[in-house]
């Protein structure tokens, strides 16, 4: 479903990316895990389309190369939105609720760009499904949910917007060790519902045991990659750290 190919980003004369190669195929959870400044988040974003829009607004010197195809079309230089209407979807990091807002208008607005209402309510009781937490708060302010809560709100969220791949930024971050993976096994739902998961997670730990396919990522390159890599001592003592 999503092939890419020599993914090259370089922020003015800082190289981040250098020539990032993974793919995710159908109905696979696919992890990208590695340590801090690796360009997890930067290969989430350049395939989405928002490090291209970055660029632009701060008016940064940039050079961004590679090829991103998603369902047989080409995607590199599309607009984020163009790139999210495709149904290749971005849950960001740090899940950023409208606070104000409940549960229910916060999942809604997920779904703004979709204009059958039918549809919309069917996702709604679908996203109620695979997170019963939020059909129970659904009339709570978004602020006041614990981290986890807000975490499985921003999943749903994304949700709402009719992905046929999700891309998943840190999900983990600031979760106790239950909750993240109490998360997890819902982005593991995720995919036995039959969407493809793209995830980016520091535990590389919990994310590979659960994922159906690993990506380790070191400084901007793909060091190692496969179905079992937390069995390769190589790969756990010199880039997992574990």
């Amino acid at each position: 479903m999503l092939e890419v190919r020599s993914l090259v980003v370089q922020y003015g004369k800082a190289q981040i990316l250098h020539g990032v190669s993974l793919d995710v195929g159908a109905g696979q959870l696919v992890a990208l895990v590695g340590p801090n400044g690796a360009g997890k988040t930067t290969t989430l974003r350049a395939i989405a389309g928002l490090v291209t829009w970055d660029l632009r607004v701060l008016r940064r010197q940039a050079f961004l190369s590679g090829q991103i195809r998603f369902l047989g079309q080409e995607v590199q230089g599309l607009l984020p939105h163009r790139i999210a209407r495709l149904g290749l979807v971005l849950c960001p990091e740090r899940r950023r609720p409208f606070r104000e807002l409940t549960v229910r208008e916060n999942l809604l607005a997920g779904a703004l760009a979709q204009k059958d209402v039918r549809r919309v309510h069917n996702r709604l009781a679908e996203a109620y499904e695979l997170f019963p937490a939020l059909r129970e708060r659904e009339r709570q302010r978004a602020g006041t949910l614990s981290g986890g809560e807000q975490q499985m709100l921003a999943v749903a969220r994304a949700l709402m917007a009719a992905p046929r791949l999700l891309l998943i930024d840190e999900p983990s971050t600031g979760l106790a060790p239950l909750v993240k993976r109490s998360v997890f096994q819902q982005i593991r739902a995720v995919r036995d519902k039959g969407l493809p998961v793209l995830v980016v997670d520091q535990d590389a730990s919990l994310a590979l045991s659960l994922a159906d396919l690993g990506y380790v990522l070191a400084q901007g390159q793909v060091v190692a990659q496969g179905p079992q890599l937390l069995g390769d001592d190589t790969v756990r003592r010199s880039f997992l750290g574990l």
